[in-house]
């Protein structure tokens, strides 16, 4: 029975146990993106207080729709992404409102991810511009997303503990350098600056598109420990965890640039910390969008192939031509699409998950007095944000 069980084991690891931490980190590494490197220079305008209480605030409320989302997955049969489960428990109209949600959600997210890939590689690859690279990063993106979801959970998730060792290693060292003044700069704290960090916050700590994913990979493992319970520690730990590095990291980099905080919190920091911090920064950055670019697009390619029906080929065409178009036509700065794409299509997004597992409850008659509460304020707090964000878009 021991020799069995030894047989067993991977890296001193049970299967369940290595699910369980490949899951944590693949949640991780999806999480920890191109938000993280926007929200130094967002924070730093609007003050390190109200950044602090807006940023637990909000993943608190963040952490409540994963709960959520995995409940509505796991009660629901077969293969679909957040359009299809709309379909299903509210109807028709709410799978509409998901297809506009998830078009313009997922281009400007694969967008975002392919522009900043473009500028972090132009330091590692001197030799080619921005521009060239973030074209070939789609390019290969494209054929990365082609890979199922066993490689998808293994690969990301070294990845991810790549990356989050290198982004302790940027933390600790560039502590030394924090000056407590830096924190106290003059804030501006106008609605438009409060309302780009709600969203960015949203798009930074939202792991939404994983967790069809990582619940995927647990069934074609044939792993028989699937619960709510289960995979909500899953969701819980990876959450917390990303959100703590974002937080760290932006603590450490306003701390060290203060008002002079860059729109990508990295090139800021060099002329303080050594042009060395520009070339391992950029590696860090790289493995941050890279390792939230092909969960994004697989979540979006399963969308179109599962709940709207479109061919794998045609699929992966629109994931990686679509954003590519958008920057070839001049959409260039991340840190105002990543405001909106939190703001507007994570409210939406959020809300639809909400209602699911709402109704799913109620035909369940699982009736809990607390849930219900909190998932009506999470609701009114996400109508307000897309309300405000579309008022400031087209005003």
């Amino acid at each position: 029975m021991q020799n069995n069980e030894n047989e067993n084991l991977v890296w001193g690891l049970t299967k369940n146990r290595l699910f369980f931490w490949g899951s944590v980190f693949s949640l991780l590494g999806t999480i920890v993106g191109a938000g993280i490197f926007g929200l130094p220079y967002i924070f730093a305008k609007i003050g390190w207080q109200a950044s602090l209480a807006l940023f637990i605030f909000l993943a608190a409320i963040i952490l409540f729709v994963h709960f959520n989302y995995v409940f509505v997955v796991l009660r629901t049969e077969g293969k679909h992404r957040l359009a299809g489960y709309a379909q299903i428990h509210l109807g028709n109209w709410a799978k509409v409102v998901e297809v506009f949600s998830t078009i313009i959600g997922y281009t400007g997210g694969l967008l975002v991810y392919g522009i900043l890939a473009g500028i972090f590689l132009s330091k590692l690859i001197p030799w080619m511009d921005s521009f060239q690279l973030t074209i070939l990063f789609f390019l290969v993106g494209g054929i990365l997303i082609y890979f199922k979801q066993v490689l998808f959970l293994k690969v990301e998730s070294i990845l991810s503990i790549i990356l989050a060792g290198l982004l302790l290693v940027i933390i600790f060292y560039g502590l030394n350098y924090v000056k407590l003044e830096n924190f106290f700069i003059p804030a501006q704290l106008d609605l438009k600056y409060i309302l780009l960090a709600y969203g960015a916050v949203l798009f930074s700590l939202s792991g939404v598109v994983a967790i069809p994913e990582i619940v995927g990979s647990f069934f074609q493992a044939n792993l028989n420990n699937i619960s709510f319970k289960y995979v909500s520690k899953i969701i819980l730990t990876g959450t917390l965890l990303a959100a703590l590095l974002t937080l760290l990291f932006s603590f450490v980099i306003v701390g060290i640039s203060g008002g002079s905080t860059s729109l990508d919190g990295l090139t800021g920091v060099g002329s303080i910390l050594g042009k060395w911090i520009i070339i391992f920064g950029s590696v860090v950055g790289f493995l941050a969008v890279a390792t939230s670019h092909v969960p994004f697009g697989l979540n979006a390619r399963h969308v179109l192939a599962y709940d709207f029906g479109f061919s794998k080929t045609l699929a992966i065409l629109i994931v990686t031509f679509l954003p590519l178009g958008l920057f070839l036509l001049g959409l260039r700065n991340f840190i105002p699409i990543i405001g909106a794409l939190g703001a507007v299509f994570g409210g939406i997004d959020s809300i639809l998950i909400l209602a699911i597992a709402a109704k799913i409850r109620r035909q369940a008659q699982i009736r809990i007095s607390f849930i219900n509460a909190v998932s009506y304020f999470a609701v009114a707090i996400f109508l307000v944000g897309i309300i405000l964000e579309m008022y400031f878009l087209f005003s």
